[in-house]
């Protein structure tokens, strides 16, 4: 049923180089499931096993980890660490996509997609990746995790609790 006309005014944002229209583009993202992370972390916290000094800090901490969501760790740019996730092609007929087959069969291919990781997720593996880590050497042992950290508070949660999040998932501590 027809009930009239009016005008919908909308923006249409316009590049500062091209001035080609931007228009969005829904695409598939690849997720972190931090909930449980972010829970151990304000644990560690509440334990008195890490420090935040001053302590009023506590209460930033807290407040960014107790409603963590799940964080869209992928970004659509040209430049950056690659995500570590490829696309299974199988060019044999009959075959599921779910059967194992051996990565050198020439009726596979391995495609790694081409988002980058976002860049507070490749920073919070900074402690880990200047260690040597995975491997188990002898300067992981030593310095892993450290005894003191400096930062801003306006990273708290973008750097700091992320590098406690993911150290507490892949080392324990």
């Amino acid at each position: 049923m027809y009930r009239g006309e009016k005008d919908n005014p909308v923006v249409v944002p316009i590049c500062s180089r091209s001035k080609d229209n931007v228009e969005p583009l829904l695409k598939p993202q690849w997720y972190l499931r931090c909930k449980d992370m972010a829970n151990a972390a304000m644990k560690k916290v509440s334990e008195g096993r890490l420090r935040i000094i001053p302590s009023f800090h506590i209460r930033t901490w807290n407040n960014w980890l107790k409603d963590c969501q799940d964080w869209c760790i992928s970004r659509q740019l040209w430049c950056g660490h690659r995500i570590p996730a490829y696309h299974v092609s199988i060019r044999r007929p009959g075959v599921d996509n779910l059967e194992v087959l051996d990565p050198i069969d020439n009726e596979l291919t391995l495609n790694q997609d081409n988002d980058v990781l976002d860049t507070w997720f490749s920073s919070q593996l900074f402690p880990l990746s200047v260690s040597g880590w995975p491997e188990q050497i002898p300067y992981l042992k030593a310095y892993y995790p450290g005894s003191l950290f400096e930062t801003g508070h306006d990273i708290i949660f973008f750097w700091v609790a992320r590098m406690v999040m993911i150290g507490l998932k892949l080392m324990g501590q």
